[in-house]
């Protein structure tokens, strides 16, 4: 009578565990993780960086997690878009942040797809020529555009020297610091009742 083979536990992704020994000679006390110069091909064209790997020193057998490799091959991805003079995931994501972005407003702004963005944003995707000058180019154009600048006048009529004391909020800044300040209740009825004047 067979006997069935017990199937053999499947591994389950992200349940990677660091080496207590080294694959190649089994020693525990050789094995360690150092940043070693790695190559990649992109765009057939060979890439070089850095990227950390296990090591032994006694065998001199190297292998890498998986989060090395995913490391290592959005290293290398840098090192292509910083070579050709392109935006990395991480100049796209500092530059969104700065304007106070959404990667919803980036789509917005740019016509590129959310699925591209946030690809792009997570440093393994090489970004193509079209979409890296589209993505630049709605960056550029929001962070030259400033926000527009309003003087703020208070005409003070009052028997006797002294002007009266401003409606709190009149003192309250936050409101100007917007694109739309009119939007707020107390400035646009303040405005609109002549009780301010305003000039752009």
């Amino acid at each position: 009578m067979n006997h069935p083979h017990p199937e053999t536990p499947k591994r389950r992704l992200g349940q990677w565990k660091a080496p207590e020994v080294c694959p190649g000679c089994d020693r525990a006390d050789s094995i360690h993780t150092a940043m070693r110069p790695t190559s990649q091909i992109i765009q057939g064209e060979e890439i070089h960086c850095k990227t950390e790997k296990w090591l032994c020193d006694q065998c001199g057998a190297d292998w890498m997690s998986p989060a090395q490799a995913t490391a290592g091959v959005a290293a290398s991805v840098e090192a292509f878009h910083r070579k050709h003079g392109m935006l990395t995931g991480s100049d796209v994501r500092a530059r969104r942040e700065l304007l106070n972005w959404t990667q919803e407003d980036l789509v917005r702004a740019s016509g590129v797809s959310i699925a591209s963005v946030k690809r792009i944003e997570s440093g393994v995707h090489v970004l193509s020529k079209l979409h890296n000058d589209t993505i630049a180019r709605a960056l550029e154009n929001a962070i030259r555009t400033p926000l527009p600048v309003y003087e703020v006048i208070v005409n003070c009529v009052a028997s006797g020297n002294a002007c009266p004391s401003l409606p709190p909020y009149w003192e309250d800044e936050s409101p100007w610091n917007e694109v739309e300040p009119w939007k707020d209740d107390n400035i646009y009825s303040a405005a609109n009742s002549n009780e301010l004047a305003l000039a752009a």
